[in-house]
């Protein structure tokens, strides 16, 4: 009998990869794209889950500090209630000021599975929006 772990389900797109067939993502690289997903979701979205999503958009005028001490919580919360499949065991919230005076506010989520301990980081520059934001999937 074969055994699946999270790591091996996929995470299809709605684009094409270079052989013509549907992209996908697999492990971390899905389930970050997962808690993107969530991340970029309004709340009511969905009438049936009302709750689902944290609505990144709203916090654009918000104090980076507040942001930065809230948002992990969330992301955990939402992520429990929303995709208990993905392994998230860590999410953290940093703001960094590069020498050129921009600030940045990198999510870095932490995955766990079959205890090999995976991470992805987005960063987000503030000061512009948090929607224009960045991925490293390695």
């Amino acid at each position: 009998m074969t055994t699946y772990t999270e790591a091996s389900k996929k995470e299809l797109l709605l684009g094409i990869d270079v052989f013509n067939k549907p992209a996908e993502l697999i492990g971390k690289n899905a389930w970050s794209q997962l808690i993107l997903n969530l991340l970029f979701l309004e709340p009511g979205t969905y009438p049936s889950m009302p709750e689902m999503g944290i609505g990144i958009k709203s916090y654009d005028y918000e104090y980076m500090d507040d942001v930065i001490n809230d948002l992990p919580s969330i992301i955990q919360n939402q992520v429990e209630i929303y995709l208990p499949d993905v392994p998230l065991t860590n999410v953290s919230a940093n703001k960094i000021v590069s020498d050129n005076g921009q600030t940045w506010m990198i999510l870095v989520f932490e995955f766990t599975d079959n205890g090999v301990v995976d991470a992805s980081a987005v960063a987000s520059e503030v000061g512009k929006k948090f929607l224009d934001f960045e991925i490293s999937w390695g």
